[in-house]
């Protein structure tokens, strides 16, 4: 779901225009409904302030087990590459230059 930020938005009203869920209301700036949104993104390409951005998008968490915690090689407990690796590739897809990733995957 998109991000309001409250300093850029003039509530000029043309995200709530284009949203096809209507789930953007101007008040003093937009505030987006989150359970009408379905993260389209027409929002963000139609405010003209750029007061409006796309969240980044978590990982879901696992829960610690007690394998894990005594050092145990469970198959969760390379979630932290994994985590690492994601956060990675989201840096790459927005950087405007060509990036070439080798990964190193003994095993």
């Amino acid at each position: 779901m998109p991000k309001v930020i409250a300093e850029n938005c003039v509530a000029c009203g043309a995200c709530a225009d284009v949203c096809p869920q209507d789930a953007i209301v101007i008040k003093d700036v937009a505030v987006i409904d989150s359970g009408k949104c379905v993260d389209c993104g027409a929002c963000i390409d139609e405010c003209p302030s750029d007061a409006l951005v796309r969240r980044p998008v978590r990982p879901p968490r696992h829960r610690t087990t007690r394998a894990s915690r005594e050092g145990s090689r469970a198959p969760h407990a390379q979630y932290g590459f994994l985590t690492n690796l994601y956060a990675m590739m989201q840096a790459v897809a927005a950087s405007p230059q060509p990036v070439i990733i080798c990964l190193y995957l003994p095993g």
